[in-house]
């Protein structure tokens, strides 16, 4: 779509309809959101923090983190390029790990497979 600049992530769109004799000219604005791309993740020395990596993660107060279809972990915007996501000690297995976002947070990035295990003490 048309976007005046990365930076603001803000479109001005004109359009006109006309149907018969009817026509109008409607300007519409929406925001532009780049695709949030997530291509590494590993867990931290804490062993309950996951870093993922990617890039165009927007910033969020308060970010979330999807594992699986349901799990959502509290997490921390780092940087456009780093988020960490807060898992529970509990959580085992194998289980895809994306980023919610979107101004409603109803859109997910893409996903990658993280394998959890419980640490040995």
């Amino acid at each position: 779509p048309p976007y005046s600049n990365d930076s603001d992530q803000f479109a001005v769109v004109d359009l006109s309809v006309s149907l018969g004799h009817y026509h109008s000219q409607e300007v519409f604005h929406f925001r532009y959101h780049p695709i949030v791309e997530i291509s590494a993740m590993s867990m931290m020395e804490n062993a309950s923090t996951l870093q993922v990596l990617g890039k165009n993660i927007p910033y969020n107060p308060i970010p979330t983190c999807i594992v699986g279809n349901v799990e959502e972990l509290r997490a921390t915007w780092i940087s456009p390029n780093e988020i960490w996501c807060f898992s529970p000690p509990e959580l085992t297995g194998a289980f895809p790990v994306a980023i919610k976002y979107g101004e409603e947070g109803d859109t997910l990035s893409n996903s990658i497979v993280f394998n959890f295990v419980i640490e040995p003490i």
